[in-house]
């Protein structure tokens, strides 16, 4: 509290406590040193515990108020500092004892027990307290009599404290109450003015008035609250007090003998009764609220709570469940009601539980927990976890039933059941992998090594320890420092994990080679490892295959650098590629012939670098389509086109690689270079189907085609091509003239006149001396007539000159149809040589159509 905060209440208590001095001295002084009713210290205890004063200020203002107010109505000043402070002990002991007994609730007593409490310090050990160390001094310094001084100051104190503390104190414990209605206010003034009559009417004709003053008050209890009782005892003692101090009714005429003329006591007595009835009623009527409250409360739990609720029998039925439970079992609330736990057990779990319920039967426990199975309504079985808490008779202490709560818990149990399946297969898979496991813990200073790491080295599991160095010790010499340095790189965090292979020294004295994995599971706030957990893998097989590998690949490399070289000796090019097309190898040869070097080469798709065609038909030769079959393919008329333009023929052989598992792996290309070989087979093959001076067809080549033709013409009755034989006119004289040489010449020409003269898929053929053949296809005979008239024509335009000499020549042509009806090539071709005939017959320089029915 500031020191603006205290200026306030200090002042009040300050005013007040003067203004009750003076009251309580001026107009209800008596003999022995005490008032009638002592007002003030009660005021003063009131004000300071509920506006948190500070005692030693409180105490300041008592000392003076109290000295000042008794020293002007004449004391002396050693009497007036004797009563100060006896007034200071008075408030400071009532002040300390409420504030160390309520503790904060001294401020505002809002219980029953702190309300009562507060009037029993106030009201009756204070006073007492004071009363007799008042008794004491007065007796020592006055010589008064200790019984006289004891009641007077005992009563004087007590009835203050009753009119000023029970209507304070209970007015705050009201502050969270609401206001008072108008039938309250209407209830109080009637029963104020009733015990108000009550109180005059007693005090006047009654011989025991203050017993009926009590029980007019205690009437009250019955339908006013405990302020209301407060306030009217307050005007009901006021009211006689007062009427005491002015000698209506004598008060020695009332008084009991034991207080000779001092009524405080008895008039207190009457009063606190009713007030402590009140108390005790309101303490009921809020036990009655918060068990109400508390119902409600568990009711609601009961019924929206998604845990399932219970409350069982003794026995085991059940008695009342919420909504939660009935849902987890799969039965309605009716179906569940008539059923008992033992009946919902599964068979296997019906023993859980029994001899917890035997003992809170027996009062030996009030709680117990167990998870079991429960049989749902469906059949199936799930897991729960029971948690019961006993109630209690509040009488007997007998138990009378449980409050169980069930936890549907079937996942978790699973989820463990499935953990430890996974760890015992984990486990099985470890040892039938025979992995070792090691699981080094620095916090405790030790190594777990398991079963199979110990076994790995040839001991038992109890042979070794779990010292952290054993397996430094057992490391290889050779190893060990690689083994350590690796270890370190890890435990500081400069890798991830830790692996090693090393050897290791079996019990027998032999090696075998170890592969150690591990990783630091746990570090401290400094990042130093705590625990880390790893492996053992005996490798010493693999370690073996190892080394025979390499002894195999070091062969298999010298065998493949010999390949190599004799690949790149042959005069073969060969092109290798893998399994997705892809070069791997190109010799020295397929460079050449296909123009690309094989550093560019290698890695490309084989179709970027070699694409071969069909020489005759310049389609793509497919290698995936070569490579089908699985077996080695040759294609002997492909050709191939180098970047720069220049073409090779080729012979080539595609063969596939193929594993074991008959997968395709790559393939091989072989081909070599037959270009010079192809162009002298093409030469040859001409030589023998052409004339070698005219470059036509010739005989064998001419026959050949018209079987076709014929052959063509049996096939489709609708198709005809007619046949021409010409015969030079007049030729013989420039061979005997000119000689050879011109009648070579000539011939030439006229055989390039001849094939300008026809159709381009028209034949012309030379079958010897001056004698030609022209195929006319699909064509009439009379189109073939006006096509041999302008051969005619054209042959007889040509003037050859030779040294100096012209030559003129003539040609007779001999027409035939050739049809489904010509008959064979040799009746045609007689045919045509019949017209040629009748042609040279008729003058020369003429046309004859032999027709095949005239043949």
């Amino acid at each position: 509290m500031t020191r603006n905060q205290g200026f306030v209440p200090a002042t009040l208590l300050t005013l007040g406590f003067g203004y009750f001095a003076l009251a309580s001295i001026s107009t209800l002084l008596s003999g022995a040193g005490g008032a009638i009713v002592w007002l003030t210290s009660a005021f003063a205890v009131v004000l300071t515990t509920t506006l948190r004063l500070p005692l030693s200020s409180a105490l300041a203002v008592v000392a003076v108020s109290a000295a000042g107010a008794i020293f002007m109505f004449g004391a002396t000043v050693n009497e007036a500092v004797v009563i100060a402070a006896l007034r200071m002990f008075e408030v400071g002991v009532a002040v300390g004892m409420l504030r160390w007994w309520l503790g904060h609730s001294a401020a505002r007593p809002a219980t029953p027990g702190s309300i009562l409490s507060y009037l029993v310090v106030a009201a009756v050990v204070v006073p007492a307290a004071a009363a007799a160390l008042a008794a004491a001094l007065f007796y020592a310094t006055q010589g008064l009599t200790v019984a006289d001084t004891f009641v007077a100051w005992l009563g004087g104190g007590v009835l203050g404290a009753m009119l000023i503390v029970p209507p304070v104190i209970m007015a705050l414990a009201r502050n969270s109450d609401s206001e008072f209605s108008r039938t309250q206010i209407a209830l109080l003034a009637v029963s104020a003015a009733g015990v108000l009559v009550c109180s005059a009417l007693a005090l006047w004709w009654h011989v025991y008035p203050y017993f009926l003053i009590g029980l007019c008050l205690l009437a009250t209890t019955a339908f006013l609250g405990r302020l209301e009782v407060a306030l009217l005892a307050s005007a009901a003692g006021l009211l006689a007090t007062f009427n005491a101090h002015l000698g209506i009714v004598p008060a020695s005429e009332y008084a009991l003998v034991l207080f000779g003329d001092r009524f405080q006591l008895p008039l207190a007595a009457s009063l606190v009764l009713p007030i402590f009835v009140s108390v005790l009623i309101w303490r009921v009527r809020l036990q009655q609220r918060d068990l109400r409250q508390s119902e409600a409360l568990f009711r609601a739990a009961l019924e929206d709570s998604a845990t399932g609720m219970a409350i069982v029998e003794l026995n085991g039925r059940i008695s009342k469940a919420n909504q939660a439970l009935a849902d987890m079992l799969g039965y309605s609330l009716e179906e569940l009601l008539d059923k008992t736990f033992f009946e919902l057990s599964y068979p296997d779990d019906r023993h859980i539980g029994l001899g917890m319920i035997r003992d809170i039967v027996d009062g030996n426990d009030t709680t117990f927990r167990f998870e079991k199975r429960y049989v749902t309504k469906e059949g199936t079985a799930i897991w729960m976890d029971m948690s019961c808490s006993v109630i209690k008779d509040d009488i007997t202490g007998e138990p009378r039933f449980t409050v169980a709560q069930f936890a549907n818990v079937d996942e978790r149990i699973n989820a463990q059941q499935a953990v430890v399946e996974a760890e015992n297969r984990w486990n099985f898979a470890l040892n039938s992998a025979r992995q070792g496991v090691w699981d080094m813990n620095l916090r405790e200073g030790k190594t777990y090594y398991s079963p199979m790491w110990k076994e790995l080295l040839g001991y038992e599991d109890h042979e070794l320890d779990n010292d952290p160095e054993l397996w430094l010790r057992m490391i290889h010499p050779e190893d060990r420092e690689r083994a350590l340095n690796l270890d370190k790189d890890h435990l500081e965090g400069r890798t991830p994990f830790f692996e090693a292979e090393f050897r290791m020294r079996c019990k027998d004295g032999s090696w075998i080679w170890v592969l150690d994995r591990g990783k630091t599971v746990e570090r401290d706030e400094y990042g130093r490892v705590v625990r880390a957990i790893g492996t053992h893998t005996d490798i010493t097989a693999l370690k073996q295959a190892q080394t025979r590998l390499a002894e195999t690949a070091r062969a298999l490399k010298a065998e493949k650098e010999r390949l190599r070289v004799t690949l790149h000796s042959i005069g073969d090019a060969v092109i290798c590629t893998d399994a997705d097309g892809h070069i791997t190898f190109v010799n020295a040869a397929a460079e050449a012939l296909t123009g690309q070097p094989a550093d560019s080469a290698i890695g490309r798709p084989l179709s970027t670098i070699y694409c071969p065609r069909d020489e005759e038909t310049n389609e793509r030769i497919s290698i995936e389509a070569e490579m089908a079959g699985g077996s080695p393919r040759s294609h002997n008329r492909a050709v191939i086109v180098r970047p720069d333009g220049k073409r090779s023929s080729i012979r080539q052989v595609v063969s596939p690689i193929i594993t074991e598992g008959e997968v395709m792996n790559g393939s091989v290309i072989v081909f070599q270079d037959v270009t010079d070989a192809r162009t002298l087979q093409r030469q040859l093959a001409y030589a023998a189907t052409h004339d070698s001076l005219t470059g036509l067809a010739n005989r064998a080549n001419f026959h050949t085609t018209m079987r076709e033709l014929v052959e063509e013409t049996k096939a489709d009755e609708k198709i005809e091509h007619q046949l021409l034989f010409v015969d030079l006119d007049r030729f013989k004289h420039v061979n005997d003239t000119g000689g050879h040489g011109a009648g070579d010449a000539l011939l030439k020409k006229i055989a390039a006149s001849l094939q300008e003269a026809v159709r381009r898929t028209d034949f012309v053929a030379r079958l010897g001396g001056d004698e030609f053949a022209l195929v006319l296809k699909y064509c009439n005979v009379d189109t073939a007539v006006r096509h041999a008239e302008e051969i005619v024509s054209v042959v007889s335009r040509i003037a050859f000159e030779w040294e100096g000499e012209i030559f003129t020549v003539g040609a007779s042509i001999g027409i035939t149809p050739i049809n489904h009806q010509a008959g064979v090539v040799d009746e045609i071709v007689a045919n045509a040589d019949r017209g040629c005939y009748d042609a040279k017959s008729a003058g020369r320089g003429t046309v004859s159509v032999v027709e095949p029915k005239a043949a």
